[in-house]
């Protein structure tokens, strides 16, 4: 019987591996890294997948505030609204605009067109309904975004909409099954050391 090479194991391992990563779906980008936590790789930020309930601006900043993590996540305490533009792009009203936080997550992350949020991606807890910016455009105005047909405008920071948090960068350590798969592979190799020393 032709034994198989260690070399070969851990190669067809490896084209395994890859062969996943490329069947992933367009949406590839948005990742579940910890309970209620979607970390978006193309703005590096992460997503708290809680839909907190109407209020004002104000009290949606205090909520945000507050926010804090009661697991073992770094930088925990750093949340924040979501951001109405990036650097360079021209804040406007209307609809596809991807150049803030939540349109980019409306329409490029998760892949939605036109009127309805028909693609939530992996969040349970997103509601077709508008949301405040943390992005004031006037002493009493600031942003908001309609996650139910993309749009956005801004309103009197006196109206009442939901708010969603975000932070900077990763918020978890690397997801529990690639550390699993490193693990399971490392004693494969181990394995495969210890059992050509014993046939040599």
């Amino acid at each position: 019987m032709r034994s198989i090479s260690m070399g070969k194991i851990v190669f067809a391992l490896f084209v395994a591996l890859i062969a996943v990563g490329y069947s992933l779906p367009a949406s590839a980008d948005l990742t579940v890294v910890g309970n209620r936590l979607i970390y978006d790789s193309d703005l590096d930020i992460t997503w708290y997948d809680f839909t907190h309930e109407a209020a004002t601006l104000e009290q949606q900043k205090q909520w945000v505030s507050g926010l804090k993590m009661t697991r073992d996540y770094q930088d925990q305490e750093r949340w924040r609204l979501p951001m109405t533009v990036n650097v360079g792009v021209l804040m406007t009203s209307g609809y596809n605009s991807t150049g803030a936080e939540m349109g980019h997550l409306y329409y490029a992350s998760l892949g939605n067109t036109d009127w309805g949020l028909t693609n939530q991606g992996p969040f349970e807890n997103l509601v077709p309904a508008g949301y405040w910016s943390g992005v004031e455009n006037a002493a009493s105005q600031a942003w908001y975004f309609y996650f139910n047909d993309g749009y956005q405008n801004v309103n009197g920071n006196g109206a009442t909409y939901r708010a969603l948090a975000v932070h900077d960068g990763l918020v978890t350590p690397i997801p529990g099954t690639l550390a699993l798969f490193g693990s399971g592979l490392a004693g494969l190799v181990a394995w495969g050391r210890i059992y050509r020393r014993r046939q040599g």
